[in-house]
This record gives structure tokens, sequence and C-alpha cells, in this order.
């Protein structure tokens, strides 16, 4: 889960009893609740017409893909040993990346399937070191392995719900795809503040939700309602 390795972890190092779980979001219509992803596009290539080999752009990603995206054969031929004794891709070598979209998700199907097994010798490298991690915590390490299982592992990890989600196809996808609106740049950063202030307060108990109408208006009256209209 986010932040299981860091800062969550330092509450089980001063409680040893103490976890963390990760739970779907709760509904309040009965219905299962949705949650909202963004496409997940960092950035772009661009070659120049000028270019005298423009092919080799395709060239060195097929090599990413090959080599580490996907996890071919050739994998862990390519990884280099950290100061911490872990094995890495080196992914400075790799001018050009794109990550496969269920990379993380793979990862924690493979390790769930090792653990059901007691068998990890189909698991690659990296797979590896979280599988290993996750034993630790197994064996009682909880201090220093707690990240591994409650973000791969199968004991109510981050991955457990995100798999409950893909499987059920609850992922509700953001439209907006283009790029930001004129008032976006104005406005957003004050809209955001003013939308996550109400939340925390009604989280905390401060603030009902019997008022929520008159927030909308409130944060309309800020931008909200122009934010995703090029106007």
């Amino acid at each position: 889960m986010p932040g299981s390795n860091w800062p969550l972890n330092a509450t089980v190092q001063n409680d040893p009893e103490a976890d963390w779980v990760t739970l779907p979001l709760p509904s309040a219509t009965g219905s299962e609740a949705r949650p909202q992803t963004s496409p997940r596009i960092t950035g772009y290539v661009v070659v120049n017409k000028k270019c005298e080999h423009p092919e080799a752009v395709v060239r060195l990603l097929n090599f990413w893909v090959d080599k580490y995206a996907y996890s071919g054969d050739e994998y862990n031929d390519y990884l280099v040993e950290d100061a911490n004794g872990v094995l890495n891709f080196p992914l400075h070598w790799v001018m050009l990346k794109a990550w496969f979209p269920l990379k993380n998700l793979t990862i924690h199907q493979h390790i769930v399937e090792a653990l059901e097994k007691n068998d990890a010798s189909s698991l690659n490298a990296e797979e590896l070191v979280s599988y290993n991690d996750i034993q630790k915590y197994l064996s009682g390490d909880i201090v220093t392995s707690y990240g591994g299982m409650k973000t791969f592992g199968n004991d109510m990890s981050a991955f457990d719900t995100i798999q409950h989600y893909y499987d059920d196809t609850l992922f509700l996808m953001n439209e907006f795809t283009t790029g930001p609106t004129p008032t976006m740049g104005q406005k957003m950063s004050t809209v955001t503040d003013k939308v996550m202030e109400y939340y925390t307060k009604v989280i905390m108990g401060i603030k009902s939700t019997d008022n929520f109408d008159a927030f909308v208006e409130e944060v309309n009256a800020l931008g909200l309602d122009k934010i995703y209209r090029r106007q």
C-alpha cells in the first residue's frame, strides 16, 4: 500500500501488535464504490523529421520491452547488484522506456501464486526481491519487511484490493484527456485545496455532509464548473 515502506512501517516498529490493511472504498449507496483513475501517460517521444534513422527509436523501445518491461528470458542477464546487495535493472542504460500497464499487478499475481505453491522458481529477479521480503515477514521479521507484504503480498495488501477492482471492472477512468484549460491554470489549486479541506473535515467529523449542496455551490463559484471547459 502507499506508505507501507514509509512512514506506516514506523507504527509497527513502535508497536509490533499494530497493523495496516488495505480495504475497498466504502459505499453509501449499497453498490460497490468505483475508484477513479487516469491514463498514466507521463511523456511523449518526438523524432525530428531530419533524423537520419528514425527507426532507431522503435528499436530502442523494443529493447526495453523485450528485456525489461515484459521480463523476457534474458531479463536477469542485465541485472546489476547495488550497494545493498539487491539486484536491479540498470534503468539508466536505456533511453526509451514504456512500462506494461499491469506490470505491478502482474508482479502481485506471480508472488501470490509462488506463496501458495511455496515455490519461487518461476519468479524473475525483480519479483524475487519482494518475495524474499515477504518470506522475512512470514518468519516474524515484520519490522524491516513490512512494506513487501503490504504492497504485493496476500494479506489484505494494496494489490489485493487493486486485483478486486480489476477483476470486477470497477475502475472509473477520467475521460478528460486533453491539455489543461485556462481556468485550470488560474483556479485549479484553489479549488483543489477547498475540496480537500472539506473532505478532511467531513472525515474528522467537523463538518456534516448535510451541507454538501452548499459546498458544491461554493466551489463552483470559485471556478469548478468552468475548469474543464475551454472558454
